[in-house]
């Protein structure tokens, strides 16, 4: 027990200090599996969990951490120290699960906690000169004990993109899509690029077709597992769809009354989806 709360004062990173880490019943803790995270049976809400709990849970923490406050009531992350199965009345989900069970802003907190463990379990050791890393007590990131080298929690910025035709819009089943669904295009933006280029250079790559009239419409963070996608508009040019097989099954135009099976608002892709239907039905 006295290890437990050393290694929680350790990692507690000082954005609250540890004597304020929250009364039993006013906190929410994220507690992370390798990729998945433990979530109540009631689904639709994180229950607060008191530290004294996790040992009645029966659940050994690795690391814990401030992340933020949801609602005024502070939330951190626990690291399981070594694989387990869940306590009775929890599961183990996956993230993309937790997208369709929880709120907006309860996924926005089990992504960051997810992308911040991700972090930690894949820089334990120094890139620079391969020693061991640890936790800096004022900022988060990851600091190399023999160099000093300092790690930054890995953000990819994405670009995501809507492409329009009048009052038709192009949705593409991609490759590893489960089947019938149709969403937007993406990709990652390259070294160099502004999200602009990248949204012209991937239409063109996946779709064979040329966009104008680029408008931003919103972002979201993605942590699968550290992606910041960037959403936009564009209007279709010019050129007939030429699908890049090794990424894309299928891709056609759709009438914005009559769409497949198409991402939930949730996410970034149906909201610019969503926002292409409202503005025509305005």
């Amino acid at each position: 027990k006295a290890e437990q709360e050393q290694m929680l004062m350790d990692f507690e990173l000082g954005i609250k200090p540890a004597g304020e880490m929250g009364r039993e019943g006013d906190s929410y803790y994220f507690v992370c599996q390798n990729d998945s995270i433990l979530w109540p049976g009631n689904e639709g809400t994180l229950e607060p969990l008191a530290p004294r709990h996790w040992q009645a849970l029966g659940i050994d923490f690795q690391v814990i951490q401030y992340i933020g406050a949801l609602a005024g009531n502070p939330c951190y992350l626990v690291e399981t120290a070594v694989e387990q199965p869940a306590p009775v009345g929890y599961a183990w989900v996956s993230l993309r699960q937790i997208l369709m069970l929880a709120s907006e802003d309860l996924f926005a907190f089990a992504g960051r906690a997810r992308q911040i463990a991700y972090f930690y379990r894949t820089n334990r050791y120094c890139g620079e000169c391969g020693g061991r890393t640890r936790p800096h007590r004022g900022e988060l990131l990851l600091e190399c004990d023999a160099c000093g080298h300092q790690h930054y929690p890995r953000i990819s910025p994405c670009m995501i993109v809507l492409v329009t035709r009048g009052e038709e819009v192009l949705l593409a089943s991609g490759i590893k899509h489960r089947p019938g669904l149709y969403s937007t295009l993406a990709g990652f933006i390259e070294a160099g690029e502004n999200a602009e280029q990248a949204v012209h250079r991937e239409v063109m790559e996946e779709v064979g077709i040329e966009v104008e009239g680029l408008e931003y419409i919103a972002s979201q963070a993605w942590s699968f597992p550290h992606q910041l996608m960037l959403g936009y508009h564009a209007r279709y040019k010019s050129g007939e769809i030429r699908i890049e097989p090794e990424e894309i099954e299928d891709a056609q135009w759709w009438h914005y009354r009559d769409l497949p099976m198409h991402p939930s608002i949730q996410t970034i892709a149906g909201r610019l989806i969503q926002e292409f239907i409202d503005r025509q039905e305005d």
